[in-house]
Formats: C-alpha cells, structure tokens, sequence
C-alpha cells in the first residue's frame, strides 16, 4: 500500500523542492521508501509501504527501455497468473508493479479488464507524452485529480493536492449539501469545486501537449441474477468462490493478520486465513466502554481457529483522535465509526503491516437491517406485517410498479439530514442547486430500475455507501497508522459471480422477519452454534448518545457549535435550524455537523 502524487504543468510553475514537500505529506501512507520521477515539466511521486518483494519493488518503477513510467497504490493479487498468462518470463523483480507495468505496456488500457486487486495508478508513455490515471473496480484505493488552465494533478489525498502551486480553492456548496444528506461526499464530488475524485472503475487519459482530459469507463457492477439456478449447485460454488478470494488476499511477503469484529463477515474471513495458512495468524478486536460488545463471539472465533488474539477498548477521551482524522481525510467525513476503525488499525499495526476485513458482504449478501426496514416502508400500509408477508416476500424477487414511492422510502432510510431540515439549516443567501443533487442520487437509483426491489437498494449501497463511505473509512484509518488493508468480499472475481446469484440465495423471510447473508450462516454453521451464527446484527457503532450527555469536554463541543456565536457552521447555517438539530438529539446529525464545524475550523478560517 502506498501514498501517489503527480503534476504536469505546462509552464512549469512548480519546482521539485515544492513537490517534495506536497509528497512528504503522504508520508504516513508509505513510510517505507520515497522516490521521485521527473520529465519536463512532469513531477510523479511516490511513497511506499512495502508487503510484496519488499527488496526490489520501488518505485517510480521505469521500463527497461525508457519511455513508460508507473506509480503504483494498491495490490493486484493475479498477478502470478497475469504473468504467466504474458509469458512475462524475464521479470526482474518478483512484485506485482513489474507485473503491471509489462501489462500495461502490452495492452494498454484493455489490461483493466483482467486486473484483480486494489488500486490507483498513474502510467506514463513518454513518446505519447500522455498519462492514464486508474482506479479499481469499486473504489478501494482513493484517487483525487485536479485539471484547471495548463495544469493537472493527481492523487491518493487531497491535502497533497492542496499544497501543490497557487490553487485558488472554493467550496463546492451542492457537495456540501450531499455531505449533510449521507455523511459523507461521494465520487465524482469533492468538498472543493477544483478537485475531484476519479469514480471507481474508470481511467482518464492526459496529454501533456494538448492539456486536454478525457474520462473512461471499464467496469460497473451489475445484478443480473440466474434464477434457473439449483440452489444445491450454487452453494458449493460461492463456497469456492470466497475462499479463493481470500487466499489471493493473502499474497504477502509481510506479517499480517485479520479484523475480527466477532460478526460472521469477519469470523469467515478468518476461518479460511487460519485452513489456509494454519494457527498463529493474529485477530484484532475493539470494544466500547459499558456498550454492547461482541468480544465474547471474537474470542470464541479466535479460540476455535487458533487465532492470536488482540484486543482494545475505545473510550470517551478516546475523541480526542478526530481532529487528526479529520486532518487526514481532506473533506468532512461523518461516519463515527471511523473512530474505532482508526483505533482498530493502530493496535493492529503494532503487531503486523496488512489484515484482511469483512468489508462488504452486507452490501453484496444483503445483510443490513435496513434492508428489512426499507421493505417494511414499501408497504407501511399493512397494518398486520405478519399477514402481508408475501408481499414483501415477492420484493424480493420483483420490481416495484411504483418505482417514485420506492425511491421516496428509501431517502428516508439515509442516515443525514431530509431536504425538510435542510431547507432551515441553509442560510437563504447561499446558492444550492437541491435539484441537481437529487438528479445524481435519482439517476444511481434508475440504473437499477430493472432489478427487484432488494437488488435495487443493494445497488444503491455498492454505489454509494460502499464506496463513498464504507472503503474511504477503513482507507482513511488504515492509511494514518501505515497500515494496508484488504476486503475479500470486495473483490471483482467474487463481484461477478455474486451478480448472478438469485437474491433469494442470500436473503430471506423466516419468523415474521428476514434473514440475509444465507450463504455464510451456512457455512458457519458447519462449526458453530444457531446461537453464535443466527444472533441479531450489530453494527459497529459509537455510543455517541452516552458521550452526548455525560462527557464534559464533549458536551463542550456541542455548545461550541451548536449554541455559540463564534461557530464555523453559522457562515452556512441558520441558528434556529442549528438549534433545532441540536435539540433533537440525533446522534448522527449531531456528529455530522461538529465533523463540519471542525473541518471548516482547519480549513476556512
């Protein structure tokens, strides 16, 4: 895992000592090994946080010819198999970004379509005189580009960009409004007008001469279920299917270990690290003080498989850490339980440098809470919810007729503020365009209109709450404490096969409820009980309510904020609205806004 930074400007505005200085700000994201590439009036940079062939792997690695260069973030874990199928037979180091570079001097952008991994990337042809810019298949590495006059830049952080020349930053004020609906800013939108995030699975093209940018997409996820399918013929293979996945994420010339929340994501990641790669692999858990705590669930998981075990507890003072997450993230980001995940990676990098994680099986297997109560809100108007099963049975399998009410339900399943309360909260001078946010989540919401009504928020999920928060957060965390982290069920092998599975596979009713990720209880009850396996989900929350009301410093925050004339929020916001947020007690907006107030504190002052 690494930190990449690059910048083109035609006339040369910006000289090496400055780049050195934007590109020591991703120190944390590669302290390993740092190296810099210069053409004209190119700078690409490079900060390395070395897992495989730690030795001969550096970068910015250069073809033996001259003309391509590569900066490299992420891991591709096919590539032995790439290289054999290349007949790449004179390799001159055993890494993976060797293994890249030859694929991209082959075939160029077509080699995107046969990559498995995580990655940013940045690819150099010096007789073109243009460069490709990449992100993976759903946005697991993060890459942030700025194109303006006769510059471009790119890289893994905002903050790296912000330092590089003279760039005259604005707020983007509709982005700032979709932070207040979700929590957080998704792809193509940064908090800045100027930059903005390269969406997962596509590429830009860059011609140094011509200044000209142009945007490709090679790969989007989409449902397309078999359902003539025998249910007994798939189960063997999404078995096969998932414990490949996590050898391949285990490729590593390092120490490393797993997340182990205690939940079935997690405990099936590490059952098949520990067949695979026998005891002694290391699980890392967190807990909150006097909450709920599935410790207990972690440590019988970890005893079963033999697992080294860690574990901490995150407590009130532990708050202190956001204002250096915050410094880190570039943008506001909302979600709390970036919190823990931070204090998860740091008790974790003391002890190896890359873990595998859970990530994403909720999304791809259906297993969030939400998804029962949004298929409850599709028919609110039974009053008997046992006797109306088969209606929100059927939505599992078919498409709504009233595609508007269905898409009404579920904005109001998203954890930010509803356009009433943010209708008060905006001052009235402000210019936001409310229609033109509306139209990027209504047009996300279509490219699922033909998918039944389960498929359909799923794809909402993968499209936004996947990758515009869940793999943001856990880069975010891992990243500040040099840690590289990897997600199975996030993997485009996987990806595909999961589209085709009938959603009934993975989701179903059972006792006047329903039950997601089928196919991993199955699996998990091969070895544990109903009781450890069929248990309610937790999610991995902060108990900001007990912090809202009995912590001091934090009580603090929140007048500071929320009451005090002197608040960052008050050039944006009504008092009245900020007050009515205030008394409401909703922890999640609460949170979201001191995130803002903070940021814009360090940011716009």
């Amino acid at each position: 895992m690494c930190g990449i930074l690059g910048y083109h400007s035609k006339n040369g505005t910006l000289d090496i000592e400055e780049f050195k200085q934007s590109l020591h700000k991703l120190f944390h994201r590669g302290p390993d090994a740092s190296g810099i590439y210069n053409s004209k009036n190119l700078h690409l940079g490079h900060r390395r946080l070395s897992i495989i062939d730690v030795k001969d792997g550096t970068q910015p690695m250069i073809s033996e010819d001259g003309r391509y260069v590569l900066i490299f973030n992420g891991e591709i874990y096919n590539y032995k198999e790439i290289a054999r199928k290349l007949k790449l037979n004179n390799l001159k180091t055993k890494s993976d970004t060797e293994v890249l570079l030859e694929a991209l001097k082959i075939d160029g952008t077509k080699s995107l379509n046969y990559l498995r991994g995580m990655f940013s990337f940045a690819f150099y042809d010096k007789a073109q005189d243009s460069i490709i810019i990449a992100r993976d298949h759903f946005g697991i590495k993060p890459l942030h580009y700025f194109h303006e006059n006769e510059s471009f830049a790119f890289s893994s952080e905002i903050n790296a960009l912000k330092s590089l020349g003279n760039t005259n930053l604005t707020l983007d004020l509709n982005a700032l409004d979709l932070y207040l609906k979700l929590n957080y800013i998704p792809a193509p939108f940064t908090i800045y007008n100027e930059i903005r995030k390269l969406k997962p699975g596509h590429y830009l093209t860059y011609n140094l001469n011509t200044n000209s940018l142009k945007e490709h997409q090679y790969y989007n996820f989409e449902f397309n279920p078999d359902f003539n399918t025998k249910f007994e013929d798939l189960s063997e293979a999404f078995e096969d299917e998932l414990r490949d996945s996590v050898i391949h994420h285990t490729y590593s010339d390092v120490p490393y270990g797993a997340f182990l929340s205690g939940g079935i994501d997690s405990t099936i990641i590490t059952k098949y690290m520990s067949e695979y790669l026998g005891k002694g692999v290391k699980s890392f858990t967190i807990e909150f003080e006097d909450e709920y705590s599935e410790l207990g669930y972690a440590k019988k998981a970890s005893e079963t498989f033999g697992l080294d075990h860690y574990q901490f507890q995150v407590k009130a003072e532990s708050v202190g850490i956001i204002d250096s997450i915050i410094d880190h993230s570039g943008e506001p980001f909302g979600d709390s339980s970036v919190l823990p995940t931070y204090y998860l990676s740091k008790m974790a990098s003391n002890e190896v440098k890359m873990v595998l994680s859970g990530d994403g099986a909720d999304e791809f297997l259906g297993g969030y809470n939400s998804y029962f109560n949004w298929l409850q809100k599709l028919n609110n108007q039974n009053k008997n919810f046992s006797s109306h099963a088969h209606l929100l049975i059927s939505r599992i399998k078919n498409r709504s007729k009233d595609l508007q009410r269905t898409y009404e339900n579920w904005l109001k399943l998203t954890p930010g503020l509803n356009n009433v309360i943010r209708n008060r909260l905006w001052k009235n001078c402000l210019k936001i365009s409310p229609k033109k946010n509306a139209n990027y989540l209504k047009s996300i919401f279509d490219s699922g209109n033909q998918l039944s009504d389960l498929q359909q928020v799923q794809n909402m999920d993968i499209k936004l709450l996947l990758q515009g928060n869940m793999l943001p957060k856990v880069d975010i965390a891992s990243m500040m404490n040099s840690l590289e982290v990897r997600t199975p069920f996030v993997d485009v092998k996987l990806a595909n096969f999961i589209s085709k599975l009938p959603p009934e596979f993975y989701f179903e009713y059972q006792n006047n409820g329903f039950k997601g990720k089928l196919p991993l209880q199955n699996i998990l009850l091969k070895t544990f009980s109903k009781d450890f396996v069929e248990r309610p989900k937790h999610g991995f929350t902060v108990p900001l309510t007990k912090w809202i009301k009995e912590d001091k410093e934090f009580i603090e925050i929140l007048s500071h904020y929320f009451k005090s004339e002197n608040s960052s929020l008050l050039k944006f916001f009504n008092q009245s609205g900020l007050e009515d947020i205030y008394n409401s007690n909703k922890k999640n907006h609460i949170w979201s806004l001191i995130i803002l107030g903070k940021w814009l504190d360090k940011n716009e002052s």
